[in-house]
């Protein structure tokens, strides 16, 4: 099937309670948050599972499978840690990156710079105990669960994929998880390949660019088609609601985007970059704007590409709700707000936005 086709169509969507990351890299759980897919913190969210050869994953699905048929026995006991790299290069980067030597695991968001593995354990440790019962505690629900693992240009051995997901099914025998398992085929060309291994078992094939440590740096491109398609086969009940902290701004004060300085015209808040499929969708916009300020708002995809021009948002509300309609799926949708003063302002003025709401 064509591409294009693919992530427009949702004759493969299904629908479940919680959709979260199997791994192998953080561009996965980043790709599902922006989706609005994913809401919650899990294991192996920011991780990253290195073999022998440090390129390839085609190990890793199955020993990810392992660790939580274990329990995540020994993931991250402090004899098995040391630092990888100090992370001296990326000055804006706060974290060193720390390798465990027993079960190839490498965390790169967790120890902070300045601190040894020492000084800093006892709170990772606890932040990955609390992560991993919310795991184990959703797997022994009765919620439906979708686990995404992305192998990037490694081509993953269907057999092994049967074999990991049988032991979890052994252990778990509700089998109320499904695996989404995508793969960066950079033979394919504009064509998706769709299989479904079993009920519980997906695995999809399609171009996400050539590989290498640049591309897989810029996040924004290696998300974009995971995101799509993401959203073309899976989704939740739960509306894609994004607080105002999640979105990108320029001024933030107790987590809510506020009053800029009296001079100040231009942009307040863009993102969050999520994936919507075509059709028609809904806006709601929670905000305060007092009389002095006028305050708009405008969607766009990929970067700038004008879906609706600015509206001006009404100063006798507090809720202001849009319909708006897509021709084709949008991988990086934001809603981008912008506001100017009417007259001469002051502190009393401000526009506040609390949260958006997609639908």
């Amino acid at each position: 099937m064509k591409y294009e086709d693919f992530i427009n169509s949702t004759k493969y969507r299904r629908e479940y309670d919680e959709i979260l990351s199997l791994g192998f890299n953080c561009h996965t759980s980043t790709s599902l948050r922006q989706a609005g897919l994913q809401c919650k913190s899990y294991p192996l969210d920011w991780v990253r599972f290195v073999d022998i050869n440090e390129q390839s994953c085609e190990t890793g699905f199955m020993r990810l499978i392992e660790l939580i048929c274990t329990n995540f026995k020994d993931f991250i006991n402090e004899q098995d840690l040391y630092i990888y790299s100090d992370n001296r290069e990326e000055e804006k980067d706060p974290y060193i990156i720390v390798y465990n030597s027993f079960n190839g695991m490498r965390y790169r968001h967790d120890f902070p710079k300045g601190k040894t593995i020492t000084e800093s354990y006892s709170e990772v440790k606890e932040k990955y105990d609390r992560r991993i019962k919310r795991l184990m505690d959703l797997i022994n629900s009765d919620k439906k669960v979708c686990f995404v693992f992305y192998s990037g240009v490694a081509k993953l051995p269907k057999a092994g994929i049967m074999y990991s997901t049988e032991m979890f099914y052994k252990i778990f025998p509700k089998r109320n998880v499904d695996f989404l398992i995508l793969q960066n085929d950079l033979d394919i060309g504009d064509e998706v390949v769709y299989e479904e291994l079993s009920d519980n078992i997906r695995h999809i094939s399609f171009y996400n660019g050539p590989y290498s440590e640049d591309f897989q740096g810029n996040i924004y491109n290696i998300s974009l088609r995971i995101k799509q398609v993401s959203c073309a086969v899976v989704t939740n009940s739960k509306p894609k609601k994004f607080l105002a902290q999640r979105l990108n701004s320029i001024y933030h004060q107790n987590d809510i985007i506020t009053n800029p300085t009296p001079d100040f015209t231009g942009m307040v808040s863009f993102g969050p970059y999520t994936c919507l499929l075509k059709g028609k969708h809904n806006v709601t916009v929670d905000f305060e704007l007092t009389e002095n300020y006028r305050a708009f708002f405008d969607i766009c995809d990929n970067f700038g590409d004008i879906l609706i021009p600015k509206i001006e948002l009404p100063h006798n509300k507090n809720q202001f709700k849009f319909d708006f309609h897509l021709d084709k799926c949008a991988g990086n949708l934001e809603v981008r707000f912008y506001c100017e003063p009417i007259e001469k302002i002051d502190e009393n003025n401000k526009f506040q936005l609390f949260g958006i709401q997609i639908d």
